[in-house]
């Protein structure tokens, strides 16, 4: 469930610069973090993806997530496992995209057939 603390997230990053994000995102796996922070994480970006909106700024915090924990992430048994349910949340996100996108595409065809 996307929260109001959720939703001040979010506008903190992007209210940020690309490196101080990067520099946000390393420290979640600095080594005086927990697992939770990073737990936490990972359920925020779920729960942005949920909401349909800013689909492309969570992929790109989560690509750059991914590419800095990612052995971090593959090694403990807690963070996979909100991982693959991330994953799925993604995959349905995505299939929403998808059929937007194809409707788009059908629209601007009709458009373009129908105007010569």
């Amino acid at each position: 469930m996307y929260t109001v603390s959720d939703e001040s997230i979010l506008s903190s990053l992007k209210e940020m610069g690309p490196s101080a994000i990067d520099r946000e995102i390393r420290l979640l796996g600095d080594e005086g973090s927990t697992d939770e922070a990073m737990l936490y994480f990972i359920e925020f970006i779920e729960a942005t993806l949920k909401t349909n909106k800013h689909f492309e700024l969570a992929h790109s915090y989560l690509a750059l997530f991914l590419k800095v924990h990612g052995d971090q992430l593959a090694s403990k048994p807690q963070l996979a496992s909100a991982l693959e349910s991330l994953t799925n949340t993604q995959l349905h996100s995505w299939d929403r995209v998808q059929s937007l996108l194809q409707k788009s595409l059908g629209m601007v065809n009709y458009l373009r057939s129908a105007t010569v």
